[in-house]
């Protein structure tokens, strides 16, 4: 039976269980007063034995099936760091767990909570009845040694518990260590969890590892594998001619890269012209998907990632260096694979003709969000720097403020926020907090991906073809 199927009979079987002139009844009995044929009643003692399980049936020695006494529900245990914690529904109120009714849950285990009865107040309270499976099998913390053992103080505040250390499995840490600590008892009933170090990150003051901490923590996958980096290495370094086979070759076109001062990977590009008032933007994603097909290891590597994650100091890839830095970087005169949107746009912000291509592109330079602007006010040593570019970018702020303007007269919102950066040294220190620049170049870039999007978007809606959007919800 599906799960669809085996949800909508279990609601059908609940409200009998409930209903005022029921009376307990075997598998049998119900079978019989249901009219169900002796071929479906296995499929009813399925859906008993998960009401069962779900704590909304009880069955009787004699094996006659009644409404639960108590309500049970199912959920992701969020624990505080005073000791109790909510249930997280995913319908309907959360529900508040006492400190008293924990009975030895940890943060972001799956469990059963028992409802208690209504003494009056407004929110619902629960008390944990079983642990269905644990959420955090490794903890990063600060190592703490005793004589004859030693415990991890946790760095996540949820987990309540410090974390018992039998002194032979302590990997030779010492009192500072942060280290990673692989959880072998969850301990009940007063007595603390255990478990063994499985890595020391290095001493609590020593440089970085406040941030190999978060990364740990986080469970973020820092290596590749050698299968991911020997594939990775196969990839060809150059775009050879049977590649551009059948792509839209617009490597003549004037085309920049703007992106921050300490950006690695760039993505995107953009082109523009302008003749006789009509705008054509034209804004070129690297096809990453040339190079990491479908089903291979590199795919199913990135897909386990989901994303490349950015802390203070480092960043956390979703492709190996290889990839992400090289051939699908769109670095400076040199061939790439893009994919692009390439879009006639009028004095009033309309998109009035485009074309949705593969295509091979030639960056002519590469820009930063500081050149663009420094042009833009004026600088010479910029201007003269980026001489060839200068009517390009001049007419780039132009369609920007005619998008900006149109986005502002349908109503769009406006997420013009600051966003702080950290500074840190040599020696992976903070020294500084910045706030991020967001100047024209910043805009104007968004205004260019925004049109994209809204291109691709509106192309594939009217195709009447599926598609995965992003929403801010």
């Amino acid at each position: 039976m599906d799960h669809e199927a085996l949800e909508k009979r279990k609601k059908t079987i609940y409200s009998l269980l409930c209903d005022d002139f029921y009376v307990p009844m075997k598998a049998k009995e119900m079978a019989m007063l249901l009219q169900i044929p002796k071929s479906q009643r296995a499929e009813l003692q399925e859906v008993l034995d998960a009401l069962v399980a779900d704590g909304k049936a009880d069955v009787s020695k004699k094996g006659k099936y009644s409404k639960a006494k108590h309500h049970f529900v199912t959920g992701v245990f969020e624990s505080h760091p005073k000791g109790f914690g909510f249930l997280r529904m995913e319908e309907g109120e959360d529900i508040y767990i006492p400190e008293s009714e924990v009975h030895g849950a940890m943060h972001l285990d799956t469990v059963q909570v028992k409802i208690m009865p209504s003494t009056g107040g407004k929110r619902k309270e629960g008390s944990i009845v079983k642990i269905l499976e644990h959420g955090v099998t490794k903890v990063v913390g600060y190592y703490e040694q005793s004589k004859n053992f030693g415990f991890v103080v946790p760095d996540n505040q949820k987990i309540a518990n410090d974390i018992f250390i039998p002194i032979e499995r302590s990997k030779g840490a010492v009192s500072g260590h942060k280290v990673v600590c692989e959880i072998t008892d969850y301990g009940r009933d007063g007595r603390k969890p255990e478990g063994k170090i499985v890595e020391i990150l290095g001493h609590v003051n020593d440089p970085g590892v406040d941030i190999l901490s978060i990364v740990k923590a986080y469970d973020l996958p820092v290596e590749f594998s050698e299968k991911i980096l020997n594939q990775a290495e196969r990839v060809a370094k150059e775009v050879s001619e049977a590649d551009m086979a059948g792509r839209m070759d617009i490597r003549d076109w004037q085309t920049v890269t703007i992106d921050g001062e300490d950006a690695k990977d760039l993505d995107d590009a953009i082109t523009l012209t302008e003749e006789d008032g009509i705008y054509t933007l034209g804004v070129h994603i690297a096809d990453v998907s040339y190079y990491v097909t479908e089903g291979s290891a590199l795919n199913r590597e990135a897909a386990a990632r989901g994303t490349s994650v950015y802390v203070t100091d480092r960043v956390v890839p979703m492709l190996p260096e290889r990839l992400s830095n090289g051939i699908c970087s769109l670095n400076p005169n040199v061939d790439r694979l893009t994919l692009s949107a390439i879009m006639e746009i009028t004095p009033k912000g309309k998109v009035i003709n485009h074309k949705i291509c593969q295509s091979v592109i030639k960056t002519t330079f590469r820009m930063t969000y500081s050149d663009v602007n420094e042009m833009l006010a004026g600088n010479p040593e910029k201007i003269e720097q980026f001489k060839p570019i200068m009517d390009s970018v001049s007419a780039m702020a132009e369609l920007h403020k005619i998008l900006e303007d149109m986005r502002e007269r349908r109503g769009a919102l406006n997420f013009d926020t600051s966003e702080a950066r950290i500074l840190v040294n040599d020696k992976g220190m903070p020294v500084d907090i910045v706030v991020r620049e967001r100047g024209t170049a910043e805009r104007m870039i968004e205004s260019f991906m925004l049109a994209a999007n809204e291109c691709v978007a509106e192309h594939f809606a009217k195709a009447k073809l599926p598609f995965i959007y992003r929403i801010h919800e």
